[in-house]
């Protein structure tokens, strides 16, 4: 009965870009469109990786054939720490240089014993009638012990400085073991560091044509980023806003609107023409 109403509203903005930027961007689109009808990137068929050099793979060849010489030198350093570390070398009888070391040692007090001093007490025996005799026998005795223990002294002495020389030869041993082996491949490291720096060169100009491959076809998409990139930097143009609309309102609605113009013309709140209008009102609002 009240009727209804309708309204319908249309905006739209519209933003033109200023002249710089539409300069850049009919620079940039060209680029666009050229990357856009290339089909995409096609990686080159050769990987930028350059091999081993000649020099690299003798080097190495040299490092294996190294090899067995420093385990040689690694074992025998071993053994010979196991012989210092075990007592053997402490022992004459399973230390032949030491045996022979105080062989060589004794053979002198020995022999002035039996050529020298025997003889001579032998000789004063005999020289006041003694020979043979318990003067004689007690000399030899004192003679032997006195050379009993210059033997016992010396061999002491001999495997008291051999215990010495043997710590010695084992802290040594221990430390000059680890160079000798490294210094097996000393060659190998010298010519695989030629090959290094040829095969850095060689990386380098891999590289080099690698990229030189992609750059053409990186060049229109990389312009285009960098034109239209440079377009939304600058400050834009101008933007424009238009909207229609339409409203509809119903015929009770129409009626109390004028009813309302009419109260504010014609009368106060307590005119006739106002208390009618406020029950128009009311009904007005119960059919809207």
């Amino acid at each position: 009965m009240g009727g209804s109403s309708s309204s319908q509203q249309q905006a739209t903005t519209t933003s033109t870009p200023s002249a710089q930027q539409q300069q850049l961007i009919n620079l940039g689109m060209p680029f666009a469109q050229q990357y856009a009808g290339s089909g995409g990137i096609q990686l080159p068929s050769q990987a930028p990786i350059a091999g081993f050099t000649p020099a690299q793979q003798a080097g190495q060849a040299m490092a294996i054939g190294a090899t067995p010489t420093q385990q040689g030198v690694v074992q025998n350093a071993a053994q010979g720490t196991n012989f210092l570390t075990s007592g053997a070398a402490l022992d004459p009888n399973t230390n032949p240089g030491l045996m022979g070391s105080i062989n060589y040692a004794l053979d002198p007090i020995q022999r002035n014993f039996t050529q020298t001093v025997l003889p001579g007490i032998a000789s004063g025996a005999a020289g006041v009638g003694g020979f043979g005799g318990s003067r004689q026998g007690i000399a030899e005795g004192i003679a032997s012990q006195n050379e009993q223990q210059q033997v016992a002294g010396t061999v002491n002495s001999m495997v008291s400085q051999n215990y010495q020389n043997a710590l010695d030869q084992i802290a040594k041993g221990a430390a000059v073991a680890p160079g000798v082996a490294e210094a097996q491949v000393i060659p190998a490291t010298t010519m695989s560091g030629v090959g290094d720096v040829q095969q850095a060169l060689n990386q380098a100009l891999a590289t080099y044509g690698f990229q030189s491959q992609l750059f053409p076809q990186m060049q229109p998409i990389t312009m285009a980023e960098q034109l239209l990139g440079l377009s939304s930097a600058i400050p834009g143009g101008t933007t424009t806003s238009s909207g229609t609309g339409t409203a509809q309102m119903s015929p009770l609605q129409q009626a109390i609107g004028i009813a309302s113009i009419g109260s504010s013309l014609f009368g106060g709140s307590n005119s006739p023409f106002s208390n009618m209008m406020g029950g128009l009102g009311s009904l007005g609002a119960m059919f809207a």
